[in-house]
């Protein structure tokens, strides 16, 4: 009703006009909604003869309130109910269609996070024994340093660099294993073992 028109107006700070003026509306509209449940077609191709395109017309009424030549006029868009059920119904096939891939991708990221958190449990064990390897290697270099005082400070520099390459390739095979038994979720018996063997 126009006095609904008025409020709603006075609401949202626009103009309310009656239907005697809708065709000068039209003229004056880049877009146009239509929401005059009841009334039907309130807009048909002669309404847009005299305007210049482009204009989007989104009629969402039922019964519609424009005409379905209206869509045949250049430069006019119009989109009805029906039309956007088409397009809703469309993007929901799509995002369907996704749910497989995400899942995978979900299943895909669980799994490798799975794998690092089981890797992440032997890490204690993999500090230890390099700290036991380092303590004996420093230890070992000490006592060797002691019976040659006449070094100079780059080959003990040579001599501690060569001493810490050693001990990093020889643990560098076993860690790396380690870890790869516990990301698959195996490796409780070569910690135990590994404790045992080096006293941890």
């Amino acid at each position: 009703t126009e006095s609904r028109a008025q409020d709603l107006a006075q609401t949202v700070g626009a103009q309310a006009r009656p239907l005697t003026a809708l065709k000068t509306a039209v003229r004056e509209s880049d877009v146009i909604f239509c929401t005059a449940g009841g009334e039907g077609v309130l807009l048909d191709a002669q309404c847009f003869q005299d305007r210049p395109a482009p204009l989007l017309i989104m009629d969402l009424a039922v019964p519609r309130n424009v005409a379905a030549d209206v869509q045949r006029i250049p430069g006019v868009q119009l989109h009805d109910i029906d039309s956007l059920r088409d397009e809703v119904d469309a993007s929901m096939t799509l995002r369907r269609a996704e749910v497989p891939k995400a899942a995978a991708i979900v299943d895909e990221e669980m799994a490798a996070l799975k794998g690092r958190m089981q890797a992440l449990a032997v890490e204690p064990i993999i500090r230890s024994l390099r700290l036991k390897a380092e303590g004996i290697r420093e230890q070992e270099l000490a006592r060797t340093l002691k019976g040659m005082n006449d070094l100079h400070d780059e080959d003990v520099a040579r001599l501690r660099r060569f001493s810490q390459v050693l001990v990093n390739r020889i643990l560098h095979e076993p860690t790396t294993r380690l870890r790869e038994c516990a990301s698959n979720g195996g490796a409780g018996l070569e910690t135990d073992l590994i404790r045992t063997l080096f006293a941890l």
